[in-house]
């Protein structure tokens, strides 16, 4: 937390400054719409994190919106820190991440990586190697699939469900889309 002072900050330009503490869905908001746009292909972010300090300008819903109109998948990675064990019961030895989870703000990375088809790991502070072999992993196995619905309408949102007939497979995937507008210059 405040691990960024105003001096490292203001003796770099703008665009290379480190994003201030506090401002992760800006900074999440900020990739996907002006880092990733125009970029083809698949796109994944890696957010190492707490869970807390989540955001100043973009809420919570225009990140979501956003994250359903993007094409890139969010794989948090959420480690305890300090804040985080003062928000949990003071008798527990351990924590899982399943009760980092579920506390606020915390559990909102659950909610960004179900919208966009990815996954939370957590991780030890010494050692982020596995969490990120496991997503690594992850990312050499999908598969993706594309289709052009016959009933789109630009600005809607629709649901979707994949499913599979083979055992022990899982499908992880973005359960809302939101449509873009039909390119009407293109020729069926």
């Amino acid at each position: 937390r405040g691990g960024i002072d105003a001096a490292t900050t203001t003796n770099m330009p703008s665009d290379q400054a480190p994003v201030p503490p506090g401002t992760l869905f800006d900074a999440i908001y900020r990739i996907i719409n002006k880092d990733f746009a125009g970029e083809k292909g698949r796109k994944a972010i890696v957010i190492l994190t707490d869970g807390f300090e989540i955001g100043k300008k973009i809420s919570a819903g225009d990140l979501i919106t956003s994250l359903t109109e993007s094409d890139t998948i969010v794989y948090p990675i959420i480690f305890v820190s300090r804040g985080t064990i003062s928000l949990l019961p003071k008798n527990l030895k351990t924590v899982t991440l399943d009760e980092i989870l579920n506390i606020p703000p915390a559990n909102y990375m659950r909610d960004i990586a179900n919208v966009t088809g990815g996954r939370v790991y957590s991780a030890d502070t010494s050692d982020f190697s596995t969490a990120f072999q496991k997503i690594v992993d992850e990312l050499k196995r999908q598969y993706v699939i594309g289709f052009y619905p016959t009933n789109a309408e630009g600005g809607k949102s629709a649901n979707i469900t994949i499913k599979v007939n083979r055992d022990g497979a899982v499908v992880r995937s973005k359960k809302t889309i939101r449509l873009k507008p039909r390119n009407t210059d293109v020729p069926k």
